[in-house]
């Protein structure tokens, strides 16, 4: 219930900006900036109620595609629909990044200790949050996919662009995470910039499963394979997420006060 009412709050801001930005005329881009800072916070609050599913060792199973799928299209695209600024999916996805980025940095400079047993990991400075996700290459295809398609109207024609817009996500997605996260649980990125290893808190115990990609056993019960299934419906997931934000979008692009 605290999440959804955060959302909600999150969106009403979203929507006081964005109708900030209305009021100026349409030849302008007044307003604009402050609307897309705000929408890459809406990106970033999304990201964070999905971070039981979104660690790097998660982003080789079907349940990370497909809730990245129902979450970031719907987002993205409403947001990127009523903008009224060149580019602005990848601007937006831009500054989630930065700001998870400066937020995890931050963070990890101050020193911290834990004091509740039991304690496997002894850190010894804040736990930062997962490096942030790569939306800004799907971003960044999405842009181009509604810089062509702008003058496009007709409820059919808007549901083939939503499934345009669904594939191009999915498949830039997969295609830039699925081999950035290798490089995540690798010992390459315990480091500063990346975080790989710090972002365990006291309660994690070290081993080798840090290095590992989880649920992948096809014997288990709890495997979560990103199969051929998976993958249609995080498609899907993905079409109708789009199509979502694309309705939103429109309907923002009137909203004044």
């Amino acid at each position: 219930m605290k999440q959804f009412r955060f959302a909600l709050l999150a969106l009403s801001v979203l929507l006081l900006v964005l109708s900030r930005q209305n009021r100026f005329p349409d030849s302008s881009n007044k307003g604009a900036g402050l609307f897309i800072y705000t929408g890459g916070v809406f990106i970033l609050l999304g990201s964070v109620f999905l971070l039981e599913y979104i660690f790097p060792n998660m982003q080789h199973g079907g349940m990370f595609y497909g809730v990245c799928a129902a979450m970031f299209p719907s987002r993205m695209i409403a947001i990127g629909r009523s903008a009224r600024v060149s580019w602005p999916i990848t601007r937006v996805a831009a500054v989630y990044m930065g700001l998870l980025c400066a937020i995890d940095w931050i963070l990890t400079l101050f020193p911290a200790h834990p004091r509740l047993a039991p304690i496997f990991n002894p850190v010894t400075h804040m736990v930062p949050l997962p490096f942030p996700l790569l939306l800004i290459f799907p971003a960044f295809a999405m842009d181009l996919v509604l810089r062509k398609t702008r003058a496009v109207q007709g409820f059919l024609s808007q549901i083939g662009i939503a499934m345009l817009l669904g594939t191009v996500f999915l498949v830039v997605f997969v295609a830039v995470q699925w081999f950035f996260s290798e490089f995540m649980i690798s010992p390459s990125a315990d480091n500063w910039f990346f975080m790989g290893n710090r972002i365990w808190s006291y309660g994690s115990s070290m081993g080798h499963w840090h290095y590992e990609f989880w649920r992948l056993d096809p014997n288990r019960p709890d495997s979560d394979l990103f199969t051929l299934r998976m993958i249609l419906i995080s498609w899907g997931v993905a079409c109708v997420s789009s199509w979502v934000g694309l309705f939103f979008g429109n309907w923002m692009r009137k909203v004044r006060r």
